[in-house]
């Protein structure tokens, strides 16, 4: 091995060592945030989530957590646009929880018919068996999101029960 490809592994495990403490920093300030929520410290809890830097793969996690603080201190309308991004970075099924967030923004708002298509996304990937031929051939088969967004209009919303909020 010559000194070069030392230098280069030295310089590979300082980064990785590095990304770590970033998660650990990271996390820890998640962690503090939601605490900080459940005692309805809602501004406490924002500068926590401001803190972060870059939260590099927890920003779903951010945002999720940066629309609940928004919706806990009665900003529906800003909490909007975090919440928004969460749903679009996670996958479905994992996104049901913040698109039952984003369904109770947009009820707050006095925007229902969003809110009835947020709570389709909740309780459903998002497109009813029948609009989805590939559902019939493939059930497991994953829908993208354009997809669902491209149908959200045609969903039948009357049919369906309120989502189940998770917390």
């Amino acid at each position: 091995m010559t000194t070069r490809d030392t230098r280069n592994d030295r310089f590979a495990a300082r980064r990785i060592e590095a990304a770590g403490r970033n998660d650990r920093a990271v996390v820890r300030r998640l962690t503090a945030a939601d605490g900080y929520l459940e005692l309805d410290m809602t501004d406490a809890a924002l500068r926590e989530l401001a803190a972060i830097e870059d939260a590099g793969h927890y920003g779903a996690a951010v945002d999720l957590l940066t629309g609940r603080v928004l919706m806990a201190r009665g900003q529906y309308e800003a909490a909007v646009i975090p919440l928004r991004e969460a749903a679009e970075a996670l996958p479905t099924p994992f996104d049901r929880c913040v698109w039952a967030e984003l369904e109770v923004c947009f009820r707050a708002g006095g925007e229902h018919v969003l809110a009835d298509v947020a709570a389709e996304f909740a309780v459903t990937s998002g497109l009813p068996e029948s609009l989805d031929e590939a559902a019939d051939a493939d059930p497991g088969r994953p829908v993208a999101r354009d997809e669902q967004l491209a149908c959200a209009e045609e969903v039948d919303i009357a049919t369906k029960t309120g989502p189940t909020h998770c917390r």
